[in-house]
């Protein structure tokens, strides 16, 4: 059998809902919905209190207003939060977006571009490993597993597939061999 204020605090929000729902959305100016997902959040934090702590409400109508102003009020601060990093996340954008050089691009592109070429002329067993290990992101023992390789024939090709780009990139930019 359920608890007599669990009782009444069922028939308070039946009753209540919409009308909790329309004070908050007045007094904390919340949305519709946000106002009556903080209402059923009051009633079911309500419902997960003990019998003890049931036993100690006295005013099943004003325990609901009081329990959902304060999950309201909860709702807007997480939503605060939220929007903060929203508006982080934007400045951090429009800097990056700003800090972007269009002769860096050309260079970048430039640059991808004679990397893709390097790996189409390696070989294929060599580009394969390659591919899985940077840009699937796999371990050498996975790719080992799965192509039934040494785990140190891969890292071999790895690296040498690896050295073969770093000079590509160094012939292109004019830089020594360190």
């Amino acid at each position: 059998m359920r608890h007599p204020i669990a009782e009444q605090l069922s028939r308070a929000y039946l009753e209540l809902n919409g009308e909790i729902a329309s004070y908050l959305v007045r007094k904390l100016n919340l949305s519709p919905q946000a106002a009556e997902d903080s209402v059923q959040s009051a009633f079911e934090s309500a419902l997960r209190m003990g019998a003890e702590k049931l036993s100690e409400i006295k005013n099943a109508r004003a325990f609901m207003y009081r329990t959902a102003y304060n999950a309201g009020v909860d709702y807007c601060r997480h939503a605060q939060v939220g929007q903060r990093h929203i508006d982080d996340a934007c400045v951090d954008a429009q800097k990056y977006v700003e800090s972007v050089d269009p002769f860096r691009n050309v260079s970048v592109k430039q640059e991808l571009d004679v990397l893709v070429t390097a790996l189409k002329n390696m070989p294929k067993k060599r580009q394969k490993l390659i591919i899985m290990n940077r840009v699937q992101g796999l371990s050498y023992a996975e790719i080992s597993r799965q192509l039934s390789l040494s785990e140190t024939v891969v890292r071999k090709h790895v690296n040498r597939a690896l050295s073969d780009l770093l000079n590509v990139l160094r012939v292109r930019t004019g830089e020594s061999r360190k």
